[in-house]
């Protein structure tokens, strides 16, 4: 990732076991300018795995996957690339369950049901170190035009 400069887009991997919620956050986040999606995964194993081979900057981790759920992803990705960010993409607004996944290593989480406007912008604030649920406007960061 090196956009500061108008270099490379920040490299984006999807975690989701829903095919259309992988297929919806797609086709938002490839809009954005400034974001190719490097990956898709369709559970917390594959994610891993992906993580290992395409080293994205970021990862949006649906929470309960099949045969490895995002905590558990979080954890061994964070273990092995601590640089990845992971940004939790959930429908459940579980205040108990999202201070697992931050103690697990996700910079926090936005909903499913959020405006499109608010996933760019949580995506942001993470890439750029802040929380995604800060209060600052996007346009506070230095985006690739």
């Amino acid at each position: 990732m090196d956009n500061e400069e108008g270099g490379s887009s920040v490299r984006l991997l999807i975690a989701d076991d829903h095919a259309l919620v992988r297929s919806g956050l797609r086709s938002l986040l490839k809009r954005e300018p400034g974001f190719e999606i490097a990956g898709e995964a369709e559970d917390g194993r594959e994610a891993v795995e992906l993580c290992r081979d395409l080293r994205p900057d970021l990862v949006l981790m649906d929470m309960r996957m099949p045969r490895m759920d995002g905590l558990e992803a979080t954890r061994a990705i964070k273990r092995e690339h601590p640089e990845t960010k992971i940004l939790m993409v959930t429908m459940h607004d579980d205040q108990d369950y999202m201070l697992e996944a931050v103690k697990a290593g996700a910079a926090g989480y936005v909903l499913k049901d959020a405006p499109r406007e608010e996933l760019i912008a949580a995506v942001w604030r993470v890439i750029y170190g802040r929380s995604p649920d800060s209060q600052d406007s996007p346009s506070d960061y230095k985006m690739p035009s």
